[in-house]
């Protein structure tokens, strides 16, 4: 493990240095799977439970586009299952991708139809308006 200490950081031309954040995830929630409890959240106002396994995820400031990109995970509430999370796309069984600068839909798919996962984590990245 590495450490970094300093009092001022300069540009090369001796002024001071701008820092961006730019691969910085501007949002994130951790959340029951049921949509009942937001645990830790990081730029989420509230969500909304739309169904068994899915839920709109609002977000305090709005991202500038919806080119933003989430990614996530789910718990799996049995072994025997085969869940996946589809996050905002339409990668198979019709979840519409809603995604909007102000709120991301999300569900999670069992083999045969959505269903709400133990837990969820989901960061979001992209530029905020």
């Amino acid at each position: 493990m590495s450490t970094l200490k300093a009092d001022t950081i300069q540009s090369t031309s001796g002024g001071a240095a701008t820092l961006t954040k730019q691969s910085a995830s501007k949002g994130r929630i951790e959340k029951t799977g049921d949509n009942s409890t937001i645990r830790e959240s990081l730029n989420v106002s509230s969500l909304s439970d739309d169904a068994a396994g899915k839920c709109g995820v609002n977000f305090t400031s709005s991202f500038s586009t919806t080119r933003y990109v989430p990614t996530g995970s789910s718990s799996y509430t049995t072994d025997s299952s085969d869940y996946r999370q589809y996050l905002g796309t339409d990668y198979s069984n019709n979840l519409d991708e809603t995604r909007t600068t102000s709120e991301c839909h999300h569900g999670t798919w069992d083999s045969s139809q959505y269903i709400d996962s133990g837990s969820q984590g989901i960061v979001y990245f992209g530029d905020l308006a």
